[in-house]
C-alpha cells in the first residue's frame, strides 16, 4: 500500500506532464489554424475587392459602350432626317450636298490610308522585332545544343 501510494505520484506527474504536452501541442496547432484561417479569409477578402474592382470597371465599359450606341442611333437618325430633307430639296441644294460629301469622302479616304499606312509600319516592325526574338533565341538554342554535346562527350570520356 505504501509502494502504491509512493508511485501515484509519480504516475499522476507522468500523466500532468503528458497531457500538458499534448495540451500543448493542440495549442501550437490551434494557433496554426487560425493563422491560417486568418491568411485565407484575408485572401478573401482581397479577391472580392478585386470582383468588386474587376465589376465596376465592366461596369464603366458597359455604360461606355451604350453611350456611343445611342450616340451612334442618334447621329443614323439625324443623318435620315438629313437625308429627307435633302431629298426634299431643290437641285440646286442636291448639288451643294453632293459637293460636301464628295470632300468629307476624300476626306475620309485620305485618313483611312494614313491610318492603313501606320498600322503596315506598325506591324512591319512588329515582325522585325518578333523575327529578331527568334534569331536571338535560335542562336540560344543552338548554343545550349553545342554545350549539351559537349557535357556529354565529355561524361561519355570519364
Amino acid at each position: 500500500l505504501l509502494s502504491s501510494s509512493q508511485e501515484q505520484p509519480r504516475e499522476s506527474g507522468a500523466l500532468r506532464d503528458k497531457y500538458e504536452k499534448a495540451l500543448r501541442a493542440y495549442q501550437a496547432e490551434v494557433e496554426k489554424l487560425r493563422a491560417a484561417n486568418e491568411k485565407y479569409a484575408q485572401e478573401v477578402v482581397d479577391l472580392k475587392a478585386k470582383v468588386q474592382q474587376a465589376t465596376s470597371e465592366n461596369m464603366g465599359l458597359m455604360d461606355n459602350w451604350k453611350s456611343k450606341l445611342d450616340s451612334l442611333a442618334s447621329d443614323h437618325q439625324k443623318s435620315l432626317e438629313d437625308l429627307k430633307a435633302t431629298l426634299n430639296s431643290g437641285p440646286g441644294a442636291q448639288q451643294k450636298e453632293i459637293g460636301e460629301l464628295k470632300a468629307v469622302m476624300e476626306g475620309i479616304k485620305m485618313e483611312h490610308q494614313l491610318q492603313l499606312g501606320n498600322l503596315r509600319a506598325k506591324h512591319d516592325i512588329e515582325t522585325a522585332v518578333h523575327v529578331k526574338e527568334k534569331e536571338g533565341l535560335r542562336q540560344k538554342l543552338q548554343e545550349a545544343q553545342e554545350e549539351l554535346a559537349g557535357l556529354r562527350q565529355h561524361w561519355r570520356a570519364q
